[in-house]
């Protein structure tokens, strides 16, 4: 019943979205959802949101977030495809399309990401700037721009501080252990899965790191060059 009045390929759309097991990427499900809505409403201006959240199976939720989520400028969009902003971080940004230009919202996208934030952690930051914009009030973020540098260089250097010690020491604490003979590569089953991959990972990322001149400014020259040669060292005995 609720196929009644669509055009053949309108309902193809529809029973196409419906017969999708294999999962998809949520950025692409988006996008998916808005080009079918978008044709049906050309077409059937009064086809509820309800009705094709049930032609499709999915919740209005799910729905509602992905027709925000397609608003978004592209170079947000881009972040959450190629895996740099997850992209729930993204559907609530998206909140704010109506609020700021398109520069300030890819600027709270840079500081999800740079930040370490997770989407709980970016859903409060967004309602209290909401509640901000809804009581009159300006925030800092939006009109002092020294303010949200500093802001960002300080969140950002306590999340690399995070990130590097609590990292590198637990696999100090763990490579103690295997050294000492306490822990067994039987007890370590996920490198012994992908023992290069993973290293590889790590290796290239730091590889990266080591190529942006302005963070390794307290190094030397002969200290990067010498972090590069291992790098490429560990490169090339995993390739064999």
């Amino acid at each position: 019943m609720v196929f009644e009045g669509l055009t053949d390929e309108e309902v193809a759309l529809l029973q196409a979205s419906e017969n999708i097991h294999e999962p998809v990427p949520p950025e692409e499900a988006a996008a998916f959802y808005a080009n079918i809505w978008q044709k049906i409403k050309q077409s059937r201006p009064d086809f509820s949101l309800r009705d094709f959240c049930r032609a499709i199976g999915r919740s209005e939720k799910v729905v509602r977030n992905a027709l925000r989520f397609v608003l978004l400028p592209e170079t947000v969009r881009l972040m959450v495809q190629e895996g740099v902003l997850v992209y729930g971080a993204a559907v609530e940004i998206s909140r704010l399309h109506d609020i700021l230009p398109e520069h300030l919202l890819k600027s709270w996208a840079v500081d999800s990401v740079a930040s370490g934030e997770r989407v709980k952690d970016v859903k409060e930051k967004v309602d209290a700037y909401v509640e901000e914009v809804n009581s009159g009030q300006k925030s800092l973020f939006e009109t002092d721009q020294a303010y949200q540098k500093e802001e960002r260089r300080k969140r950002i250097d306590s999340s690399l501080t995070w990130a590097f010690l609590t990292q590198t020491s637990y696999l100090e604490r763990l490579l103690t252990l295997l050294e000492r003979g306490d822990l067994g590569a039987e007890d370590v089953q996920w490198l012994r899965r992908q023992p290069r991959q993973a290293l590889l990972r790590v290796v290239n990322t730091l590889e990266r790191l080591l190529n942006q001149a302005p963070l390794m400014e307290q190094f030397s020259v002969e200290e990067v060059e010498q972090m590069k040669l291992l790098v490429r060292l560990i490169v090339l005995s995993c390739s064999f």
